[in-house]
């Protein structure tokens, strides 16, 4: 892992990489939490030699620092390893937060009404500007969620510049997107060449397990539940809740419209009304 920075001050072609196992990453956050126990260094060169070294042999500043330092400090950190000579390898960064990476941030809740978490973090504040606030922790939106788009924290340090992390939910429920990968709800006229391009995806819990779809105005109405393999045993609501099949619990949208072209798809409060035409 390395980070795009000023290199002006640095050696050209001399570079410092970090490796970080799974025990420093946190299911809910984009970047890997710093653990010296979990992490190798390396110092790299552009002929392709990758040497690891110690933790001995890299020296830590704040970032936006200019002051290098033996010992590893919170917050966002630059690292470098030590070059030959005079080189001055260019560092990575690295986010030291003195928490474990699995308690960083932890989700409480999260159903049809939004996502409850918490971030664990004693070396300063944190403020996430999307999420409302709460006794309990951060709140954000369902729709937040469905959109998908990262949720910045920042972290202000108690000692240093204040930095940003990036988290990402997934979604609890079933998700429609387009062809370009943006969600949508609400009436859908679409194409056949429109409807091949779009996927669904459900993910369920022990709040939330299961989805209906109506097809041609109820004269099938199936009901789709989330089993323990995470596929969804389709169960036909008009004939006692008889087992009809299974289906993957991600995929094509028009193979779980079976290719019937009039559809309606409720999950909670949720409406997809799909009209497909040739």
């Amino acid at each position: 892992m390395t980070d795009n920075m000023d290199n002006a001050e640095f050696t050209a072609g001399v570079w410092t990489e970090v490796e970080c196992t799974e025990e420093c990453y946190n299911q809910f956050v984009q970047e890997p939490i710093f653990d010296e126990d979990h992490a190798q260094f390396f110092l790299c060169r552009e002929d392709g030699t990758r040497k690891p070294v110690r933790m001995s042999t890299v020296v830590f500043r704040q970032y936006g620092s200019e002051d290098w330092e033996d010992d590893i400090m919170y917050g966002c950190v630059e690292a470098q390893a030590l070059g030959d000579g005079q080189e001055e390898p260019i560092p990575v960064k690295i986010y030291n937060l003195g928490t474990p990476a699995d308690e960083l941030v932890q989700v409480i809740k999260q159903d049809a009404n939004g996502t409850l978490f918490t971030v664990n973090y004693d070396d300063g504040n944190i403020e996430v500007p999307a999420a409302q606030k709460t006794d309990e922790g951060f709140l954000i939106t369902h729709e937040q969620v469905v959109i998908g788009d990262p949720i910045e924290i920042t972290f202000n340090p108690t000692n240093g510049k204040a930095f940003t992390m990036h988290i990402e939910v997934p979604n609890i429920g079933l998700t429609i997107r387009d062809g370009e990968g943006k969600a949508v709800t609400g009436n859908l006229e679409l194409s056949f060449e429109d409807v091949m391009t779009y996927t669904y995806s459900f993910k369920g819990n022990e709040h939330d397990d299961r989805f209906l779809i109506s097809f041609n105005n109820d004269k099938k109405i199936y009901l789709y539940i989330q089993s323990d393999s995470h596929t969804l045993s389709i169960r036909n609501k008009k004939d006692k809740m008889a087992k009809v099949g299974e289906t993957a619990s991600e995929g094509k949208l028009a193979l779980l419209l079976e290719g019937i072209p009039n559809a309606v798809i409720k999950h909670g409060n949720e409406r997809w009304r799909i009209k497909v035409e040739g």
